[in-house]
């Protein structure tokens, strides 16, 4: 899966729209749900393959 793709799956199953609201209050059309990503072991999986990748660049590159 690449990053692109990766993004548009957690956006796809994680923002939500209709009526939600928020712990200020305030009321919201659009959430993002991050626990439906989460919950999620085959995009959790491909989530921790990029944050891996993108931690040893970060060490490796100074």
């Amino acid at each position: 899966m690449s990053q692109s793709e990766l993004a548009k799956e957690i956006v796809r199953v994680s923002y939500l729209r209709g009526e939600f609201r928020l712990r200020s209050g305030q009321i919201s059309s659009h959430y993002f749900d991050k626990y439906q990503f989460e919950s999620n072991p085959l995009l959790l999986k491909q989530l921790a393959i990029f944050v891996n990748i993108i931690v040893y660049l970060a060490f490796w590159s100074t």
